[in-house]
């Protein structure tokens, strides 16, 4: 495969692509890119019109004699003085001082710039994930898939565009350089082409190798996530295992080889700066030795001081311009992933309505499901002509073992899954007709596991929904843990700590309830979500809430047969399915 500095094409191609799509979206985002690109080649043009003006003051410091009629000799004039070390020095610091003012104030917008694309590609992929994302991928992916995107990986990606904008000006500048250089001697300028075309050479597979650790640091930060997550969420698990010392060696090792990852990322940087310097030196000295006639040096030494001054700076531009390279090759791999992320954001922000799709006339009544058939990826059929109906003004309880898929059907009718085969209806509608978010806005389903967030009892009830306190209150009521709040020190202020580690099990669930239940929904979906509650407490909850919603579709999934029994309608899921049929593709 063809290749450039040992990358191979198609990579060149992918950077070009993903440089080109986050500039784009960035751009669009960010108008004062384009504020910043211009105040850096202003500032580039105050350093190059600095060091230009030293050619006057290295004639007049060598005792040279600046005539009136000449290109310098004409510029005092203009401004009524004497074409003397005074005047030149003085434009020197003015031009300089003009430069530190404009590089300052670049450094501070790349900064500010900077800080707000992390803040905005972090929010924008979070957001992404939590509207768009389907559930088949997130079980594809881990953890620190998501983490690392919303996280490190929108920092490396905003990098890309803040190295771009330092790139612009320093290439610039040392284009300048050199065209300054060329003019004062153009065989200098040739040793400095072939300086630049040697080095390059000698780092060609650094670029590769750099391109390299990119994939293996972003995988590696990854997994670090993932590690790390998943350990403290299983932390019940972990001590109870005595597993400690385990996970934390993983982490560990893990760590430690992400760092060492870090370094061989600088070490290569500090290379590419290191090994041109070395060629320099190596050539310089030849020249010296081997080369140079040191009479013409004491004829020319003007014109040498100032090229020798415009080299100093060059090479260290052309050192920062490779430095950045390395780090934007890096950066890339992670500016690829949020690349289509930020493609989907766009997709969003412009999304047409699905053809054909409705909101329904409130409320919803009635709910059909027709042979409906659905299979997870690689795996068996979980619904196999799945049939049942269910009407406004009746409550059912869907009993059958665990695991036998009792919740699958309701992450279908959600529209989390696709199913396969068969119709589903809402109000005699196609349910593919049917408006996602009116849907969802009318059916509030309380999960087994009650997620609750690092956050006050009220805000984890109220969840977004813009309500009073009463509101949260009368949820709270129906749901029966009214008088356990009230007795907390502050109420329904109370900070609700890491995974609700501060409540009971019972607590949790009925926390959740309530959280279903200010949002008033026209069907209520009870998975499981009882069974942590003693049989009292439970019978007490399930009446207050059957009492609240008596015109209305209140199902409740188990696999206890107690629960069932205060419900009207009891179904087995078992005898929900008939034979198996074929999956349509």
């Amino acid at each position: 495969m063809t290749s450039l500095f040992g990358i191979d094409r198609n990579a060149i191609v992918l950077w070009l692509t993903t440089i080109h799509s986050l500039v784009a979206y960035a751009a669009r985002t960010f108008p004062l890119l384009s504020a910043c690109v211009l105040l850096s080649l202003i500032s580039v043009a105050m350093e190059l019109a600095a060091m230009t003006s030293l050619v006057p003051l290295m004639e007049l410091a060598v005792g040279h004699v600046i005539p009136a009629t000449s290109k310098w000799g004409s510029i005092p004039q203009w401004f009524g003085h004497a074409p003397d070390i005074e005047f030149y020095m003085t434009v020197f610091l003015l031009l300089i001082g003009l430069r530190l003012i404009t590089s300052f104030a670049s450094s501070l917008l790349v900064s500010y710039l900077s800080r707000q694309m992390i803040a905005h590609f972090s929010s924008e992929a979070f957001t992404t994930f939590v509207n768009t994302l389907a559930f088949e991928e997130i079980q594809q992916r881990s953890v620190g898939y998501f983490i690392n995107l919303a996280g490190d990986e929108a920092n490396r990606a905003s990098q890309v565009i803040t190295a771009l904008l330092r790139l612009i000006p320093v290439t610039m500048l040392g284009l300048l350089y050199f065209s300054a250089v060329t003019y004062q001697s153009w065989w200098v300028a040739t040793g400095v082409l072939g300086f630049l075309a040697l080095s390059l050479a000698a780092l060609s597979q650094t670029f590769r190798k750099v391109h390299e650790l990119g994939a293996r640091q972003q995988q590696e930060s990854r997994d670090l996530n993932s590690h790390f997550l998943d350990s403290l969420n299983s932390l019940r698990t972990v001590r109870s295992y005595t597993a400690e010392d385990f996970v934390s060696r993983e982490y560990q090792r893990m760590i430690y080889g992400y760092a060492r990852t870090c370094f061989h990322v600088d070490a290569l940087s500090l290379l590419s700066s290191f090994v041109p310097a070395l060629i320099l030196v190596l050539a310089s000295g030849a020249a010296i030795l081997w080369m140079i006639d040191v009479s013409a040096v004491a004829a020319h030494v003007s014109v040498i001081m100032v090229a020798v001054v415009l080299l100093l700076r060059f090479f260290p531009v052309a050192g920062q311009a490779i430095d950045i390279f390395l780090r934007l090759v890096a950066d890339l791999r992670a500016g690829d992933d949020l690349r289509r992320v930020l493609r989907d954001v766009s997709a969003r922000q412009v999304m047409e309505p699905v053809p054909g799709e409705c909101a329904i006339t409130p409320p919803l009544h009635h709910i059909r499901f027709e042979h409906v058939s659905f299979a997870y990826p690689q795996r068996e059929p979980v619904l196999r002509a799945f049939t049942v109906s269910f009407h406004a003004g009746s409550n059912y309880a869907v009993l059958g073992r665990s695991g036998i898929g009792k919740s699958t059907f309701v992450d279908v009718l959600l529209k989390f899954y696709a199913f396969h085969g068969g119709h589903i209806t809402v109000n005699d509608v196609d349910l593919s007709r049917v408006n996602t978010q009116w849907l969802r806005d009318r059916i509030r389903v309380v999960e087994q596991h009650a997620r609750l967030f690092n956050d006050t009892i009220y805000n984890n009830v109220a969840f977004g929904a813009k309500v009073t306190l009463n509101v949260v209150r009368e949820a709270c009521r129906i749901a029966c843990i009214d008088s356990d709040i009230e007795r907390l020190p502050e109420g329904y202020n109370t900070l609700v700590t890491y995974q609700g580690s501060n409540l009971s099990g019972g607590q949790r669930q009925r926390l959740a309830i309530a959280r279903a239940l200010v949002r008033n929904p026209e069907v209520l979906i009870l998975d499981e979500s009882v069974n942590a509650l003693d049989t009292v407490l439970r019978r007490q909850v399930v009446t207050s809430i059957l009492q609240a919603y008596r015109q209305r579709i209140v199902i409740c999934i188990t696999h206890d047969p107690a629960v069932s029994e205060q419900f009207e309608r009891v179904l087995e899921f078992a005898q929900l399915h008939v034979e198996p049929q074929p999956l349509s593709s």
